[in-house]
């Protein structure tokens, strides 16, 4: 039988961000800019190693609704080894927020 190192078996962990977000949007992860694309995005790392937590990620989407630019921001505490669920579509006060 093979063994798995403990080092690879950490190697192994996956972690997924799904971010639901307009198309038209611009998304940035941990303050990194990614191109628009579908509605519900999926990002996966294996460089969370197991146990620990990645606090206070920033999952940020600019989206443009009724002429106005919308941002909405959310702070999560990204987990090595689940699966994290962000909706960033715009609430009724992200909207009102923007028209400040």
């Amino acid at each position: 039988k093979t063994s798995i190192a403990e080092s690879d078996m950490k190697a192994m962990i996956q972690t997924t961000l799904i971010v639901k977000v307009p198309s038209s949007a611009q998304l940035s992860l941990a303050g990194t800019t990614l191109p628009p694309g579908k509605e519900l995005r999926t990002f996966v790392t294996r460089k969370l190693e197991a146990g620990k937590v990645w606090t206070d990620y920033c999952v940020r989407a600019e989206i443009e609704q009724n002429g106005e630019l919308v941002v909405v921001e959310r702070f999560i505490d990204v987990v090595a080894g689940q699966e994290h669920v962000i909706d960033l579509f715009p609430s009724l006060e992200d909207a009102a927020l923007a028209k400040r």
